[in-house]
Order: structure tokens, then C-alpha cells, then sequence
């Protein structure tokens, strides 16, 4: 669903990075910018996509625009509604000033993204949050509030991206305060002409002010103890990282000791050692991050029937796991399987998905409804990554049939521009003794490299022709 806001965004960042050739600018999927509910909740910092615009600078309110766009991301992929919901009327409100900042250049931007939140709120039947009305508008008139009630008001400071924290920042992060603290630490919370908390701004990077409430327990512990209501498990972990000790969240018990470990060793490529410490994890609290990541574990371990319940659940979305990368993991856990058949089968069975959702004949059923050129987009971008399923460096294949027809239907149908995975594949046929296919496909990297500088790449490659034809 959120694929018209990027595409109208992009256009907006595009004008930005011709204007001002200092703040170059691109955006999208590998984000490491996380989002948060208003209990600090939201998808995990270790994204298999990750995003570059959030380390670029942009001028007004650009960086809040972009936050905005990957919220409501989050949201619907984890089904968070009220996330959502907020995080569209926050797009709209940055994207107005923005239009009245640039006079009125991105007015057809903004309809657009308006007339998209009117179909997301119909169909989940939610209303416009209150406090992004004008006055006018809303259903009862905020009562005014005395200084008293004002200094005893509870909020936190969230953020929407919780890595390299600027020193200042980080001290505060998710910690209940009444406004008097936070006056007497020199933040002073303050909200606009329309009741909304302003964000601040430290070091390029917003960060915004929620509003807490004592009757939620752990609000009211936070503000007692100073403990942070951070629940999200890879955001506890990268506080962590950057010096916060465990003790200090309100969530501090043994499965995230065992979560960070597993996730430590995920990175560092020993699953069979992170599977164990994730399923202690899981065996004290089972939330839905742990066992995402036990599900990932397994893929790397090869487990056939995860890739197969991953490959059935995404049946009607396939472009999600193609936009997260990590469909390519499914295919290579069948590799290590030697599963050639289904290799072939879920390659076909992904770009006629693609190609049914694009013309409408089929509607996705977890996330939202896509353009056709969203859908068309992803089967190029499947294709054009296609040689994401092969890790060269340890592939070990057996010359049959159904290899055969699986490579070759690899180079009909990638379209990237590295001619590596070709190479590859050419040394296979070389050492299957199948000169004429090996021949053919060194050639096509040399085509792929016409009217480049690359002398010494071209000349291995033409090398490696003379050896086969002398």
C-alpha cells in the first residue's frame, strides 16, 4: 500500500538532490531506520534491506518525511494499525509544510497520498487522529490546561531510528517523565498551535516527544525507576551495543540475554549455535521477533520445510520477501538441498505471481494492495538479483538434467549487470566438459562489457575463449 507514497516521494527527493548536489539523496529498502509504537515497539534493527537515505542529510523536514514513509512499512507488516494510521498523518502534515515551504510544488504529491490514507482508513475503518485536525474539526475542543497539570503531563522521547544515538539523545531515550523533569533537563517538550509534541532535533536527526500515561504499568515504572519502556527486542539490543546495561529497561529478563546471543551468533554465521540459544529464548517468552528469527536460522541451516511455509505464506506477496532479499535465502537453503526441482518451480511460480498481481488477476492477501508498476518493478528486480541464489564460493553441483535447466533458465532470464554469476557458471560447463556452452557464455560477458573500460576482465575472459577453441 505504501508503494504510491514512495513513488510520489521520490519525485520529491529527486528535486532535492538536483537543487542541492551537496545533500544527494535516495531512498529506499534497506533501511536501517526502525520505527516505534508509542510503547517504543516495531520491526528489528537487523534488516535484510537496508536503507541508505536515512544517513543522508536533507533540508526542512525531508528526514521526518522519509522516517513517516518507513513507519507506515513497519506498521502494516506487522499488522500495528494505530502505527500506521498516526505515521500517515504525520507523512501528510510534513509534506504539507513541505508544499508551503517549495510554494505549492508538491500539491498533486499530496492529494495523492491523501486520497491513499482516505482508502486505508475506509478499509480498516479508523478515523483521522484527532490531533492532526484543525480545531475546527475535531470532535470536542482540547480543555485548556493550568501550569499544574501542564508540569505534571507524562510523556517519553521515542525514535525512529535507535542506532549511533547521539550521546545527548540517548540518555533520554524512552524514559517517563513528567514535563517539569524534562524542563529541568533542558529538553522543554512543547506542542504546536494544534496540541501535537514537537519534535527536536539534535545532530541532523528527529526525535519526537509521546505522550505517557500513569495507569499503564509500566509508564508508571518507568517514571518510578527510570527504567526505559523500549520493548521492541532489536531495539533493546542496539541500546545495548551503544552502552545501556540490560538492567535498565523495564524489559530486561533472561530470553533477551539469550535473544542477543542468538542474534550475535546469527551474524556471525554459527546457526547451529544461535538455533540453541534462540529456542531458549523462545522456551521463556515467545514473541513473534524471536521466532522470526528462529525461522531465519533455520533457512541459513537449509531447512527445507521453513523455506516451503515461507514460500506458501507469501503465496499472493511474494514481493515482500523480494523486497526484504530474503526470498534469495529460501532458494539457496534448497540449493544446499540439492531441491533443483523446486528451485525451478518457485522461479516460475514467483515471476507469474508478480505478473498476475501487476495485471490485477490475483490480490495480495497480508499486505496491501500494490500498483501494477510496483508488481512489475519487483519481477524485474527479482531477475535482475536472480544470482542472490547461488553462493559461488561454496556451490557444489552435480551435472544432471534438471541443473542443466535450472542454469539455463538463470541466464534467460537475469538481467543484471554483473557478469560474474555468467563467468561462473561458464567455469561449471568447463568443468562438466560442455565447451560449446561454456564458450557461449563467456561471449555474452564480453557482450555485457562492450564499450566498457575494463581491458584486464575482458582479456581473462577472451583468454579463457582461446583455451577452449585451441
Amino acid at each position: 500500500m505504501t508503494v504510491i507514497i514512495i513513488i510520489a516521494v521520490v519525485g520529491l527527493l529527486i528535486y532535492f538532490g538536483t537543487r542541492k548536489k551537496s545533500e544527494q539523496t535516495f531512498i529506499d529498502n534497506n533501511q536501517s531506520s526502525n520505527t516505534s509504537t508509542t510503547s517504543g515497539q516495531t520491526n528489528s534493527t537487523r534488516q535484510k534491506f537496508q536503507s541508505k537515505i536515512s544517513d543522508l542529510p536533507f533540508p526542512d523536514r525531508i528526514d521526518a518525511i522519509v522516517w513517516h514513509i518507513k513507519a507506515i512499512d513497519k506498521g502494516l507488516a506487522n499488522g500495528d494499525l494505530e502505527l500506521t494510521n498516526l505515521s500517515y498523518a504525520k507523512l501528510i502534515e510534513s509534506i504539507r509544510q513541505q508544499n508551503v515551504t517549495e510554494n505549492g510544488s508538491f500539491e498533486d504529491h499530496l492529494q495523492t497520498i491523501r486520497k491513499e490514507y482516505d482508502e486505508f482508513r475506509a478499509y480498516y475503518g479508523l478515523e483521522y487522529p484527532q490531533q492532526f485536525l484543525p480545531p475546527s474539526e475535531r470532535k470536542k475542543k482540547e480543555p485548556a490546561q493550568t501550569s499544574t497539570s501542564q508540569d505534571n503531563t507524562l510523556v517519553f522521547l521515542e525514535t525512529l531510528n535507535f542506532e549511533e544515538l547521539p550521546k545527548s539523545v540517548i540518555k533520554h531515550i524512552d524514559i517517563v517523565r513528567t514535563i517539569s523533569q524534562w524542563n529541568e533537563l533542558g529538553l522543554k517538550p512543547k506542542k504546536d498551535q494544534y496540541g501535537r509534541w514537537s519534535d527536536i532535533k539534535r545532530q541532523e536527526r528527529y526525535f519526537e516527544f509521546v505522550g505517557a500515561s500513569a495507569t499503564n504499568p509500566r509508564h508508571k515504572l518507568s517514571l518510578e525507576t527510570g527504567k526505559r519502556i523500549t520493548t521492541k527486542p532489536y531495539f533493546i539490543k542496539a541500546l545495548v551495543e551503544q552502552g545501556i546495561p540490560l538492567e535498565d529497561f523495564v524489559d530486561n529478563g533472561d530470553d533477551l540475554k539469550h535473544f542477543i546471543k542468538a542474534d550475535d551468533l546469527f551474524v556471525e554465521k554459527n546457526y547451529e549455535e544461535a538455533l540453541k540459544e534462540i529456542e531458549l529464548a523462545i522456551s521463556i517468552r515467545a514473541t513473534s521477533d524471536y521466532k522470526e528469527l528462529k525461522k531465519d536460522i533455520q533457512v541459513k541451516l537449509g531447512n527445507e520445510d521453513i523455506v516451503d511455509q515461507q514460500f506458501k505464506k507469501h503465496e499472493f506477496d511474494i514481493d515482500s520477501p523480494i523486497h526484504t532479499g530474503e526470498i534469495f535465502d529460501w532458494f539457496k537453503a534448497l540449493l544446499k538441498n540439492k531441491k533443483i526441482d523446486k528451485v525451478i518451480s518457485y522461479i516460475h511460480k514467483t515471476n507469474d505471481t508478480l505478473d498476475k498481481l501487476a495485471k490485477g488477476e490475483i490480490k495480495p492477501k497480508i499486505y496491501g494492495q500494490q500498483s501494477g508498476d510496483w508488481y512489475s518493478y519487483k519481477k524485474e528486480d527479482f531477475n535482475k538479483n536472480l544470482f542472490r541464489i547461488f553462493d559461488f564460493n561454496v556451490l557444489q553441483l552435480e551435472q544432471t538434467d534438471e541443473t542443466l535447466k535450472m542454469l539455463d533458465l538463470f541466464i534467460k532470464l537475469y538481467i543484471g549487470k554483473e557478469i560474474k554469476p555468467i563467468e561462473s557458471i561458464a567455469d561449471i560447463y568447463v568443468q562438466w566438459k560442455l565447451k560449446d556452452k561454456a564458450n557461449e557464455l563467456y561471449k555474452l560477458c564480453l557482450d555485457k562489457l562492450a564499450g566498457e573500460e575494463k581491458p584486464r576482465v575482458k582479456a581473462r575472459l577472451t583468454k579463457k575463449i582461446d583455451e577452449l577453441t585451441s
